[in-house]
């Protein structure tokens, strides 16, 4: 659980830094 929060935590700081691909990584998450 925690490397998981970890990792939606690390995608959504990629989301914010690259809004252009952020939707993207979002996707990529929810899936």
């Amino acid at each position: 659980m925690t490397d998981d929060l970890a990792a939606a935590v690390t995608k959504a700081l990629a989301a914010v830094k690259d809004p252009a691909s952020g939707r993207d990584v979002v996707a990529a998450g929810m899936v």
